[in-house]
């Protein structure tokens, strides 16, 4: 009956498609399931829904902590986004230890991963702990930073302080991704 049911509701959503004249897609991903399932590749569009960064673009970057631009500068790494599991967050933080085993132990006392993110509930909460004692168990949590639902002006503040983005994110619904990298008056999105 499942089965049954499922190519039901599949014929009547391609015919739906079909009947449309214009179709709008939000991601690579999401235009190639549509175009699967609808068959509509010459009506199918992508459009990137507009996003204000004029505020981000003028970020400037944070020299009070670049002591030295090659020896004393921290070297932080931003990660921005919600703790879900789509964000993956505990392999950054893997990432983060197999470098460490690259680094010398001068290079490695600069390098700070600086996880940025809203939580939305109990779960998420639970995981940003979880994600505290991995970093415990891989004896990186010097080098480890939780910024938990920081305001828009503590955002920008850590953003100008990036050197380098980094984003792990798996499975999104409709595979949307965006990361922000921050240098000197840039930002790219």
């Amino acid at each position: 009956m499942r089965l049954m049911y499922h190519k039901i509701f599949s014929r009547f959503y391609r015919w739906a498609g079909g009947c449309s004249d214009i179709v709008m897609v939000n991601s690579s991903w999401t235009e190639d399931h549509i175009n699967h399932i609808w068959q509509c590749p010459s009506k199918t569009y992508k459009v990137f829904p507009p996003c204000d960064v004029d505020e981000f673009k003028g970020l400037v970057k944070d020299e009070d902590e670049a002591e030295d631009e090659d020896e004393g500068r921290i070297i932080k790494i931003i990660s921005l986004g919600q703790f879900k599991p789509e964000k993956d967050h505990p392999l950054q933080i893997r990432i983060l230890y197999q470098l460490r085993e690259l680094l010398q132990e001068n290079e490695w006392a600069r390098i700070r991963l600086v996880i940025v993110g809203s939580c939305r509930d109990k779960e998420d909460a639970a995981r940003v702990k979880d994600m505290e004692d991995l970093c415990k168990h891989l004896s990186v949590e010097e080098n480890v930073e939780f910024r938990v639902d920081v305001s828009h002006e503590e955002l920008k503040e850590t953003l100008s302080e990036g050197l380098i983005g980094i984003h792990t994110m798996w499975n999104e619904e409709f595979g949307i991704g965006t990361s922000f990298f921050v240098s000197q008056t840039t930002c790219v999105s």
